[in-house]
């Protein structure tokens, strides 16, 4: 699976000078049980009453999940 049209945007202009965007204060982790499609759409979270909740992570750079990649 590859980023959404949208975050290959935002990448293209941060990389070629477009605007810059700002880091997100949360990032929330869901699960599909579809495939989601590159444009965003095609997604299909669990129902809430089989006890499923997506879960938010808070994006202060104090998280070990969210270290900087490395090839």
């Amino acid at each position: 699976m590859s980023f959404t049209n949208y975050m290959e945007n935002l990448v293209l202009d941060h990389l070629f000078g477009g605007p810059d965007f700002d880091r997100l204060a949360s990032v929330y982790v869901g699960l599909s049980t579809t495939e989601p499609q590159e444009d965003g759409t095609g997604i299909t979270e669990p129902p809430s009453t089989d006890g499923y909740a997506r879960v938010e992570i808070v994006n202060d750079g104090a998280e070990q999940e969210w270290n900087a990649a490395v090839t």
